[in-house]
């Protein structure tokens, strides 16, 4: 299953959709995938860490930030292990489709510019089977 919120982000919108990917029901890993946050100006590098420092702290299984190492920095700071960096949204697509498994749940999220619906669009054109990976769940 998809949570895809793949339209606009700040620090706080991030971290209610982590809590949300804690909060539904799964018997997969939980993965979040997070794009950059823009127009956070001084406040961009903190703010970007604290998203990853949350995903650590509600022990999301695997994180893979898009673009932007403070997201990744933070989560394996605050002891998350499976936290990596993709230099864009085909290269976490590829390491997405990797760790990926029938009834994971995956978070997909990140301002607008950072393209992050590719990652599903690219998921989807990876697998032959795309019904198999489950439903697409958009946030309001």
């Amino acid at each position: 299953q998809f949570i895809d919120d793949s339209y606009n982000a700040n620090p706080d919108s991030m971290k209610a959709a982590l809590r949300t990917l804690l909060e539904l029901e799964t018997d997969g890993k939980r993965i979040a995938v997070l794009g950059k946050m823009l127009e956070l100006g001084a406040e961009s590098a903190r703010g970007h860490r604290e998203v990853g420092e949350t995903a650590a702290t509600l022990h999301v299984d695997h994180l893979i930030a898009i673009d932007n190492d403070e997201i990744a920095q933070g989560a394996r700071n605050a002891g998350l292990e499976n936290a990596h960096l993709a230099k864009d949204a085909a290269e976490a697509a590829a390491m997405l489709s990797e760790i990926i498994s029938p009834g994971d749940l995956v978070l997909v999220k990140g301002s607008r510019a950072a393209r992050t619906e590719q990652v599903i669009e690219q998921l989807v054109t990876r697998h032959s089977t795309p019904v198999r990976l489950g439903p697409l769940v958009t946030l309001p």
